[in-house]
């Protein structure tokens, strides 16, 4: 019987079926390797898009806040600071006190030159006759 099975066997070498094997797998791995190389290639020219955006993005944000921030100081120009503010006002405040003494008295002056040239009129006006 064993005699019999061996006339019915053919003999292949199995090299052949490893070599196809392998190449079958090689073929596959080099697609997907294909396939890999072209999914890297598009990651990095999407991200690349994506940077190119983003950097124009932030371009145009600042200049934005660059023009913000000269309109902030033109407006900032059109002020005093407070500490100025603060000097000017008390050295206002000591000169209208000065002037209000000033005028007070002169006030009063007036009131007494009026009252006399009144009081000398009356007297001529009243003794002359």
């Amino acid at each position: 019987m064993t005699e019999a099975k061996s006339e019915n066997v053919v003999s292949i070498e199995v090299v052949h079926f490893v070599d196809r094997a392998i190449e079958n797998e090689r073929r596959l791995t080099k697609s997907e390797m294909d396939a890999l190389k072209e999914l890297v290639f598009e990651r990095f020219r999407s991200n690349h898009e994506d940077t190119e955006k983003a950097f124009v993005e932030l371009q145009r944000r600042l200049s934005e806040l660059n023009h913000a921030h000269d309109n902030m100081v033109q407006d900032r120009e059109k002020f005093l600071p407070r500490e100025v503010h603060d000097q000017f006002y008390k050295e206002f405040s000591d000169w209208r006190g000065v002037m209000n003494t000033f005028r007070d008295n002169l006030t009063g002056k007036i009131a007494v030159l009026v009252g006399s040239v009144g009081i000398v009129l009356f007297l001529v006006l009243h003794y002359w006759r």
